[in-house]
């Protein structure tokens, strides 16, 4: 069998290090959210045999075209194969193994073949999360989720499999009936729940959590400053005043890594790991290119917002406060939205 190496990014390390019953991620554009879900499915795969495990979207569209491709993508890196170790949205084959929880429609299931289900639930069908009972639960892009909805139909789901996976089995799983949410950065009151995971970093240590992160956002802004100086001036043919960027460059750099150590993620005494990652995190991958580009294009507040993962704390208490149902658009088949 040949060797498998996969890296993981600044932004998905420390869920694949701390291994916390519950996750939320709070993260701008490429930082590899979906991806990141994918290794959390391979996770869930590999510990939880026969588990079924909620999957949900604010649509089937979003989940399909948007959340999985890069989700499976990364399983078929690792060693999966399509309809040979899962199936997507069909009866699987009579060798795979079944479920503890016994499902008799597969129109929107992911079926492994050790028995391991992830069943897709959209928000657009009121009623499709109820069901069988779960034994971990995905969001996606949570900030677009009607939280009612979801406390209502999905998260009573997440209970019963004791005996195979909790405290009555011989070998308790310590993710079991934890939970996965991705997402953006919510700007309106409605998404703005989400955020409340993350306030045990002042309950438990003191941390003031998204004052320090909107400092390390505001200085990786004037970061790409230096960077978008001396790519004018190298390209100019300016290198002597190119090379006087190089230790504002390396100033600024350290000052963003000194302010990172002050919020460095740990789990809640309660089992939550909370963090927050934007494409700073992901450079490896991006590059410079990335973020100046999206800056040039994008207006400020979305490029901030999206891009950045700048907490934005002034919204919905300004004069033209926005709301989730009035102000912004979200596309059917995809989560980007509009504002």
């Amino acid at each position: 069998m040949a060797d498998i190496s996969l890296n993981g990014n600044l932004a998905q390390l420390p869920k694949l290090l701390l291994r916390a019953p519950c996750e939320v991620s709070v993260e701008g554009r490429g930082t590899g959210k979906s991806f990141d879900i994918g290794f959390k499915m391979d996770q869930i795969v590999r510990f939880m045999p026969g588990a079924v495990v909620a999957l949900t979207g604010k649509t089937f569209g979003q989940l399909l075209t948007r959340t999985l491709p890069s989700s499976l993508k990364l399983l078929n890196q690792i060693g999966y194969q399509k309809d040979v170790n899962y199936v997507v949205g069909k009866r699987p084959p009579s060798w795979f193994k079944d479920s503890y929880e016994t499902l008799s429609k597969f129109d929107n299931v992911i079926s492994f073949s050790n028995g391991t289900r992830f069943a897709m639930i959209s928000q657009s069908e009121p009623g499709s999360g109820r069901g069988a009972n779960v034994d971990y639960e995905i969001a996606d892009e949570a900030l677009l989720l009607d939280r009612e909805q979801y406390n209502n139909e999905v998260s009573p789901t997440n209970r019963g499999n004791l005996e195979f996976f909790g405290r009555k089995s011989n070998h308790p799983i310590a993710m079991h009936h934890g939970f996965k949410f991705s997402t953006s950065m919510p700007i309106s009151k409605e998404g703005r729940w989400i955020l409340d995971y993350g306030n045990y970093y002042y309950q438990e240590r003191g941390i003031r959590l998204f004052d320090i992160w909107n400092r390390i956002v505001m200085q990786q802004v004037e970061l790409l400053k230096v960077v978008q100086h001396y790519k004018v001036a190298s390209a100019t043919g300016k290198a002597a005043e190119a090379a006087e960027l190089v230790p504002e460059f390396r100033r600024q750099w350290n000052e963003i890594a000194r302010l990172k150590r002050q919020i460095t993620p740990f789990v809640s005494k309660e089992g939550v790991l909370f963090t927050l990652s934007n494409a700073f995190d992901n450079l490896n991958m991006l590059g410079f290119d990335y973020l100046l580009k999206n800056q040039r294009l994008l207006p400020l507040l979305i490029f901030m917002v999206e891009i950045m993962n700048m907490y934005y704390d002034k919204v919905e208490d300004c004069f033209y406060s926005i709301q989730e149902r009035k102000h912004v658009y979200y596309n059917g088949y995809d989560s980007d939205r509009v504002a």
